[in-house]
């Protein structure tokens, strides 16, 4: 695991590097966010998560991650937003939807 922020872009550097076309790069961009958010950088892996659903519109794994973050960032109205996003894509599993809930009575 990557450990800094300075250790994160330096592999996303090679790794995007070997893309060969935009396509790729792009498809690249759901790996990248979570790298970013694993050293807690949540505005890069934010724009990054953005990018990747203007690629992939209803990639679950996108907007559960996204979620993540806007919490992260403290960002409540965000994240409920994008699990009442989630929820029109597929049934949330028990426990993400019971996250979700708990937000909307936070909130």
């Amino acid at each position: 695991m990557l450990g800094n922020k300075e250790q994160v872009d330096k592999h996303v550097y090679h790794l995007l590097a070997r893309c060969c076309n935009l396509n790729e790069r792009k498809s690249k961009a759901l790996e990248i966010a979570k790298l970013y958010h694993g050293v807690s950088e949540f505005t890069t892996a934010k724009s990054y998560v953005e990018g990747y659903l203007e690629f992939r519109p209803d990639s679950v794994p996108a907007y559960t991650l996204l979620a993540k973050i806007q919490e992260d960032m403290d960002d409540l109205s965000g994240a409920l937003g994008t699990y009442k996003s989630l929820r029109t894509l597929t049934n949330l599993d028990k426990s993400t939807a019971l996250h979700g809930m708990c937000l909307i009575f936070a909130h």
